[in-house]
């Protein structure tokens, strides 16, 4: 390894800019490394999605938002999870968020689905599917979740979403992983999680009476610009914001069995997160690496708690989704 800079919190922090952190050879070593360890890929491919992540970490960096990120090692915390993450940060399936002062990296819905399609318990995890008020759907929850029904209606733009379920067939099981989420479950998460559903809320009464533009201030506070109002997802595509819910619904469920060391990993992730502040984002521990981050006065990370996998038992009369 790189002796040009050594891996601790002094040592990241006395860097003189945020890309000087991602760009040091001594943080590309480590993520080359990190990768062949805990992913089983060649050191070539390791160095391969290195460069092309260090690209897009780049050009975010360079953006307005970033203009205020100080804190290096919450830049090299970003790009530790990035790495343990196995997403990328091209097309949406990760997130880097200036949070102040400190850059955290977050993992898109997109990224959620990969690293369960990417479990190595999961057979195949199915897209998920949204039920509107017009279709015939019906399902069982006792003994085991079951969809028995569900054939499409006579779909128009007045119909309504009632339910969206997801399907993962795991390999030592016939009997698939159900999740199903009702119109409640998925309102409820929208109306108290979603920070842009809200913000447009706010918005959008100003933005009608304005020619659809709102006003915003710029750095300092005094003068003004005007910008289109910003529409949400759950406005411009509600039936894709059903089904990353449900994605995020089951990656969070617990239920999808997991290795110790992902296991591991998510509490690693976890302090990471803690670290950087991101705690209202959506940080619910990445899994799928082995990490740890040591700073100079940290003592040895204590062993993780002994957490029992989820023991999925097999349904003799259980009928293969």
């Amino acid at each position: 390894m790189s002796n040009k800079l050594e891996l601790t919190y002094k040592g990241i922090m006395a860097l003189q800019s945020n890309e000087a952190v991602i760009n040091d050879d001594a943080v590309k070593d480590n993520w080359i490394q990190t990768a062949v360890k805990t992913r089983g890929v060649s050191p070539e491919e390791a160095e391969q999605r290195y460069e092309l992540e260090r690209l897009l970490f780049n050009k975010y960096l360079a953006d307005r938002a970033c203009s205020k990120v100080t804190d290096r090692f919450s830049v090299y915390e970003a790009a530790v999870m990035l790495n343990l993450s196995g997403v990328t940060l091209h097309e949406g399936e990760g997130y880097l968020i200036a949070m102040g002062s400190k850059l955290t990296f977050q993992v898109g819905w997109k990224g959620r689905l990969k690293q369960i399609q990417d479990n190595p318990n999961v057979q195949f995890a199915h897209q998920p599917e949204v039920v509107y008020d017009c279709d015939e759907f019906d399902y069982e929850v006792m003994p085991f979740k079951k969809i028995t029904k569900h054939k499409p209606g006579n779909r128009t733009k007045e119909s309504k979403i009632t339910h969206v379920y997801f399907v993962i067939e795991l390999k030592a099981t016939t009997r698939p992983l159900i999740f199903i989420m009702n119109d409640v479950d998925v309102y409820n998460i929208r109306d108290n999680r979603s920070q842009s559903y809200k913000q447009y809320l706010k918005d959008k009464p100003i933005a009608d009476k304005n020619g659809g533009k709102i006003t915003k201030y710029k750095s300092g506070g005094q003068e003004t610009y005007q910008v289109d109002l910003e529409v949400p997802m759950w406005v411009s595509d509600e039936a894709q914001s059903w089904r990353k819910t449900v994605i995020k619904h089951a990656y969070n469920s617990k239920l999808i069995p997991q290795s110790v060391m992902e296991r591991d990993i998510n509490l690693k992730i976890v302090k990471i997160n803690e670290n950087a502040g991101a705690k209202d984002f959506d940080v619910d521990e990445t899994p799928l690496a082995e990490y740890t981050i040591m700073r100079e006065d940290d003592e040895d990370p204590a062993p993780s708690p002994d957490v029992q996998t989820p023991v999925v038992e097999e349904d003799p009369n259980a009928e293969t989704f």
